[in-house]
């Protein structure tokens, strides 16, 4: 929601069902799952875009995997999933990635999202975390060089009124809409 320093946007895709499939390769079938959930924007080539889950949210035989989802350049934005066997895609042997194609296609939507881990000095951030009782929560943290300092992360629960001006430390907001996975807001002013 807000920061008292800029903070990197990163691209997300939001996939709003599981998908299964299967895919050949050399004389096994491997299974093939992805939860639903958020991936980010890991990493592009020439005909598409790598978009890698944050946790264990891939598995190929029973086994979470690194991967995520595949968005073709060339087919209409077509979705595969993806995986690798290495922490990281620019780790993975001879740059190898496994694709299985997926015959029913999930819905999803492509949005932005903010990192707050890849800064220098101090920063605060206020993060949006939903709606319970009438109650809209927030989570306060301070990171010093891209780490969260656990004994500055703090819960902040503030009664849910649209169209209301909010107030957390200096920053200043207009709610206008929220629910539990999303928040419409103006900022007037920063953390």
């Amino acid at each position: 929601m807000t920061s008292s320093s800029p903070l990197p946007l990163h691209k997300q895709l939001i996939v709003e069902s599981d998908i299964a499939t299967s895919a050949p390769h050399r004389s096994k079938n491997f299974r093939v799952f992805a939860s639903s959930g958020s991936y980010t924007l890991v990493a592009q080539d020439a005909y598409g875009l790598f978009f890698e889950a944050d946790g264990n949210y891939v598995k190929v035989d029973n086994d979470y995997v690194v991967g995520g989802y595949y968005m073709s350049k060339i087919n209409s934005n077509d979705l595969s999933i993806y995986w690798h066997w290495k922490n990281s895609l620019k780790n993975s042997p001879n740059g190898t990635v496994y694709i299985a194609d997926i015959s029913k296609k999930p819905n999803y939507k492509i949005t932005e999202s903010i990192s707050g881990h890849n800064f220098r000095g101090f920063v605060s951030t206020l993060t949006y975390g939903g709606i319970a009782k009438g109650k809209i929560m927030f989570v306060y943290r301070e990171f010093s060089d891209g780490f969260a300092r656990d004994a500055f992360t703090q819960e902040v629960y503030l009664d849910y009124k649209p169209e209301s001006i909010y107030a957390y430390k200096n920053s200043r907001f207009v709610v206008h809409k929220a629910d539990n996975t999303m928040i419409s807001y103006t900022l007037l002013k920063p953390l």
